[in-house]
């Protein structure tokens, strides 16, 4: 798992336009990692869509060996699969608009590199009193999975976000107060649908298949569910609201969702729950 003792920690950042995911997802990414673990050469893997500095997506692998010998071997690997899925799938050029007034400008698609400087570390690979790193693994494969399909789209990773975040309430909700239920904020609430219009019938809609427990095409959930719930349960010494705010943070950073609409999309289903 992703782990910031380890002494090996390997973080692709691989530049390719967001149209092209799927493409990316099942021509190189899925049947890579699947290779990988299979052979018993990596011990984890995260994955995080990102948009800084262009369209990307970050892998963050821990080798199997430490040892500078085996980690070269294995970036040698990927570099090659990467230089050939490139060349055969090359990303569409799309100009971004992004960086205007910006120092630094995105990198181009079509290119990879190996540990650039994170502005943004990751939560899964700080200290924290309990081991959640399990659930950035489980993130990641539910990711690998979904966007492997060559009809997926932004839409698509909204989706998994938001049955994400409702399934991790759901395994927290014993363990939050009920009569600490915050004020709704007008302005997040206006932020939550001028960025996702509509998404209040979708997560009521989520919210009622997810508590009813009854569709077969949610199981893929009751994995995640118990890691949450037994991540909590280890740290019971620890202020529950704190760290359901913590383990949200967290798993929206997987998603490339602003932090601001992830804590306006948090608190707002957090209040939903206590009311």
């Amino acid at each position: 798992m992703i782990a910031t003792t380890h002494a090996a920690v390997i973080r692709v950042f691989l530049f390719y336009d967001e149209t092209g995911w799927p493409t990316l997802f099942s021509r190189l990414l899925k049947p890579l990692i699947d290779r990988l673990q299979h052979e018993q050469r990596i011990e984890g893997f995260a994955l995080f869509l990102q948009k800084s500095r262009g369209d990307h997506v970050r892998i963050t692998i821990n080798p199997r060996k430490s040892d500078d010998a085996y980690c070269n071997m294995l970036k040698k690997d990927l570099k090659n699969n990467i230089d050939a899925f490139f060349s055969s799938y090359p990303s569409a050029m799309t100009p971004s608009l992004s960086q205007v007034g910006y120092f630094f400008m995105d990198f181009p698609p079509n290119t990879f590199y190996f540990d650039l400087p994170d502005r943004h570390p990751q939560l899964w690979e700080s200290r924290l009193p309990v081991d959640i790193r399990p659930l950035a693994q489980e993130i990641s494969q539910i990711l690998l999975a979904a966007l492997a399909t060559e009809d997926a789209d932004d839409t698509e990773q909204t989706d998994i976000a938001l049955y994400l975040e409702l399934a991790l309430l759901k395994a927290m909700e014993s363990y939050l107060p009920k009569d600490s239920r915050s004020s709704p904020d007008t302005a997040e609430s206006l932020m939550i649908e001028r960025a996702l219009p509509g998404s209040r019938r979708i997560i009521s809609e989520m919210k009622r298949e997810i508590w009813a427990a009854e569709d077969d095409h949610l199981s893929w959930l009751n994995n995640w569910m118990k890691l949450c719930s037994g991540a909590f349960a280890k740290a019971s010494d620890i202020n529950p609201i704190g760290y359901t705010d913590l383990l949200s943070a967290a798993l929206f950073r997987h998603f490339n969702i602003p932090n601001l609409l992830a804590t306006a999309l948090h608190n707002e289903l957090k209040n939903d729950l206590r009311s």
